[in-house]
């Protein structure tokens, strides 16, 4: 959780099993000597520029085989689809990766002046290589969670009049409506969930992944600290989540604000944890943490069970049929 917190058994197993979804990229050490946070980084951050690549390089050949103009409006609204949701899936973790090259610990060596990075204790800071990866780091900040999320706004923003009709007064009515629109198809995995007047939904809940990942922790070096300013940060995004309702299913804000809920827990009990104002039993701790997280992961199953991706349809048809019942009796 990125908050230098022992969790205590048996929530802590739980986690770390989660872990093992990223072995490929931080446990490559158990491979090959030398593979520490360096290679890590390089990784996780050059790889989905090598796949762009690619892509450029495989759309460029499709176009130059196609000459019918739809045709290859499709082929280009193909690639910027997978392109959208590419940079979706990356920009969390790479995020967090270069935002970690900066925390170090002290008090190391004979004279306790030598500082290591907390995320790979092999790996000295403020030495010309630590430095090196901060330049780099930097770079890629610019590419990541700066330039990412810079875009999407933009994209999101500059096709707001179509995502969000401004003259249609009536919620369904704009959703079909902006389902209709082709130029904005291939920008619907970041904007198709959210209810038109929630279309910059997105951005904020890029902010939130990237102050629950990990950019609180340059606030303090306190444990404590670090956990109580993620409860008030993750606090705050459940009342907005709360009152903003934004996706246009409601069991999607349900889902929401029920993970929301469960992060807001977690942190609490880390500061407890920590701070220990009060005798704590940490197995009965451990044991609420991972009931309330298992009933997360049930709560998703269970609703992707009962209403499946035909719900959003379903709701439209209704929204529909209200909508044109409103317009009959209006006129």
């Amino acid at each position: 959780w990125g908050v230098g917190v022992q969790f205590p058994e048996p929530f802590k197993s739980f986690t770390a099993g989660l872990q093992l979804l990223y072995f490929v990229a931080v446990g490559g050490e158990c491979f090959e000597l030398g593979y520490n946070y360096y290679s890590k980084l390089l990784l996780m951050t050059l790889w989905p520029l090598a796949v762009v690549v690619l892509g450029l390089i495989a759309c460029a050949f499709r176009l130059s085989c196609t000459t019918a103009a739809e045709k290859r409006d499709k082929v280009k609204e193909h690639f910027a689809s997978m392109f959208i949701v590419l940079c979706y899936i990356v920009m969390p973790s790479n995020s967090v990766f270069l935002l970690r090259i900066f925390l170090c610990d002290s008090g190391f060596g004979d004279d306790l002046s030598y500082y290591y990075l907390k995320a790979d204790y092999g790996v000295q800071c403020w030495v010309p290589e630590h430095y090196a990866y901060i330049t780099y780091s930097i770079v890629m900040i610019v590419v990541y969670p700066v330039g990412i999320n810079l875009m999407f706004f933009g994209l999101l923003f500059r096709n707001r009049a179509v995502i969000n009709p401004p003259h249609q007064n009536v919620e369904a009515a704009a959703i079909i409506e902006r389902q209709r629109a082709p130029q904005i198809r291939y920008l619907s995995f970041i904007y198709k969930y959210y209810r038109p007047s929630c279309y910059l939904f997105e951005i904020s809940e890029s902010v939130r992944r990237l102050l629950l990942g990990g950019i609180y922790v340059f606030f303090s070096d306190s444990d404590s600290v670090k956990c109580f300013v993620a409860f008030v940060v993750s606090l705050v995004f459940f009342v907005f989540i709360r009152e903003t309702m934004p996706f246009v299913s409601h069991t999607d804000n349900t889902l929401l604000i029920v993970a929301q809920l469960q992060i807001v827990l977690t942190f609490i009990g880390g500061f407890l944890l920590t701070d220990r104002p009060f005798g704590l039993d940490e197995s009965l701790l451990g044991w609420l943490l991972l009931i309330f997280d298992l009933g997360v992961v049930i709560v998703a199953v269970w609703m992707q069970y009962k209403h499946g991706s035909a719900s959003v349809r379903t709701e439209l048809q209704v929204w529909l049929a209200i909508y044109w019942l409103h317009c009959t009796l209006t006129t």
